[in-house]
């Protein structure tokens, strides 16, 4: 069988939580406890799943992955996702008052058309030596060939949705991160409904749409690189008169449609662009519409 066949075959399958470990201490005590039941494929290779699931699943022995996870429906418990896994999203929503923390140097790939919605604390804070990758299932230029297709796909913009900080969001920290080709349908790859978000020292790019969208909210923007988005790089939607907008030390490269995008809904109290930069974009600088009172 195919490799490509049998990734379409887990997919297509519903699985919630499947992980291929190469090494077979990983099938812990803790993990018994927990109703799961595993079978050892031909490559030698453990494979866990929950014991609801029907079925075996046949592990093709020439998968290059080490190890990957993939994950669907609502993490209502503390949770930590660790760079030994590449993490398949198929769709997942984060409870309010849980926290997902992502090691460094963790690769997290969103299946196609899908989105991580944040009603909790997502704390992604990889270093520059270990950034953390929010990326396509078809990216291959990290974490690997996770489709098991070759070179017959590659990204492009728009190949899964989105991560949304919903307004119930608190505290979430994105620091050294990479959020690549996102955008479909809401044509953003960063939806934010809370000003309690710190994304620091990060690319955004590749967007199908604006990398980041502020729907009437400020959150802490500094020392990012916004690039090559089919949108703004960052747009302010419905911003008033109570706000201070402040995206510091901040590079814009080749954004379709310009680097910045504000709209004011009474006027706004502050800009604070200091240490920014734009090249490649028709505007390469700050659009407003609305009137504009205070300083910038």
């Amino acid at each position: 069988m195919r490799q490509r066949s049998w990734l379409s075959m887990l997919i297509g399958g519903g699985l919630f939580v499947l992980v291929l470990c190469i090494i077979a201490a990983r099938a812990t005590e803790s993990q018994a406890r927990d109703g799961m039941r595993s079978g050892v494929a031909d490559n030698g290779a453990v494979l866990h799943e929950p014991d609801h699931l029907q079925g075996d699943q046949v592990v093709p022995s020439n998968l290059s992955i080490q190890s990957i996870v993939l994950v669907n429906g609502t993490i209502s418990t503390n949770t930590t996702w660790i760079a030994d896994n590449v993490y398949l999203v198929q769709g997942v929503t984060l409870a309010q008052g849980v926290t997902l923390t992502v090691q460094p140097g963790t690769v997290v790939k969103f299946a196609n058309a899908t989105s991580l919605d944040v009603n909790g604390t997502l704390l992604a804070e990889g270093t520059a030596a270990q950034p953390i990758f929010f990326t396509s299932l078809r990216d291959d230029t990290v974490g690997g060939d996770t489709n098991g297709d070759g070179a017959q796909s590659s990204p492009a913009p728009g190949s899964w949705q989105r991560i949304r900080f919903t307004a119930q969001s608190q505290g979430s920290r994105l620091r050294h991160v990479e959020v690549r080709y996102g955008g479909s349908s809401y044509g953003r790859s960063l939806e934010v409904l809370t000003s309690n978000l710190l994304v620091e020292d990060s690319t955004i790019g590749w967007t199908g749409g604006h990398g980041i969208y502020n729907a009437g909210v400020t959150p802490s923007l500094a020392h990012n690189t916004l690039r090559e988005n089919s949108g703004y790089g960052i747009y302010y939607q419905g911003v008033g008169t109570s706000s201070s907008l402040g995206v510091t030390n901040t590079t814009f490269i080749s954004n379709t449609s310009g680097a910045i995008y504000a709209t004011l809904t009474d006027g706004a109290a502050s800009f604070d662009l200091t240490g920014s930069s734009a090249t490649g974009s028709p505007y390469n600088g700050m659009h407003v519409t609305g009137s504009l009172s205070g300083t910038v």
